[in-house]
């Protein structure tokens, strides 16, 4: 996949990606757990080509929201996702 093509399909900024790749800048906590996530789980990558596919163009909002929360609501993979990141009331 082409820096273009992962920056597309992940939504991070290519110039952003060079700059990592590189060894310039310093990439927040967030950025760092989505690519270490979508390293170890390559099913990740899979949902994120799903859920492009699955993204109508965003000519009216109203569809646009529904195709995507349709689009999560049938992921088998975001069930299995949403269960690794599961909150949990603590004894705070």
């Amino acid at each position: 996949m082409t820096r273009a093509e992962f920056a597309k399909l992940t939504g991070l900024g290519e110039a952003t990606l060079g700059r990592w790749e590189a060894g310039k800048g310093r990439m927040n906590r967030a950025n760092e757990l989505y690519l270490k996530m979508i390293q170890k789980r390559p099913s990740a990558i899979q949902f994120l080509q799903q859920f492009e596919q699955a993204r109508p163009e965003p000519s009216n909002t109203e569809a646009v929201v529904q195709a995507q929360f349709e689009a999560l609501l049938v992921s088998s993979t975001l069930v299995g996702i949403a269960q690794i990141f599961r909150l949990r009331k603590t004894g705070v």
